[in-house]
């Protein structure tokens, strides 16, 4: 059964989600999911941990390792302000030629 099936099936399932370092430049996330006698981990892959603690509201810790490596200074008193110059996603979604169909129309 995946976590999310676990967490459909019953909201009230206490979770908690760890963003760590697998290995070299490998970030991926622990999921602590409260069962029977305990909590048993799952290690998932980043962006489903992270969808997983914003879906559900569960906690979301960052390793000290991975904070290292990945955080970036703020000396602005605007914290996003180094955020804003980056190349930002489209504001809608992608334009698409429609599509051709390949089935003959339904007569009546």
């Amino acid at each position: 059964m995946t976590i999310v099936r676990i967490v459909l099936a019953d909201p009230r399932t206490g979770i908690a989600v760890t963003v760590t370092d697998l290995g070299s430049a490998v970030t991926a996330t622990q999921v602590d999911i409260a069962v029977p006698g305990g909590t048993q981990q799952v290690t998932t892959r980043l962006a489903d941990g992270l969808a997983l603690a914003v879906i559900t509201g569960a906690p979301l810790a960052v390793d000290d390792p991975v904070m290292d490596r990945l955080a970036e200074p703020v000396t602005d008193p605007d914290p996003l302000s180094a955020f804003r110059g980056r190349q930002q996603a489209p504001s809608g979604p992608p334009e698409h030629a429609p599509a051709r169909s390949s089935t003959r129309p339904l007569r009546g």
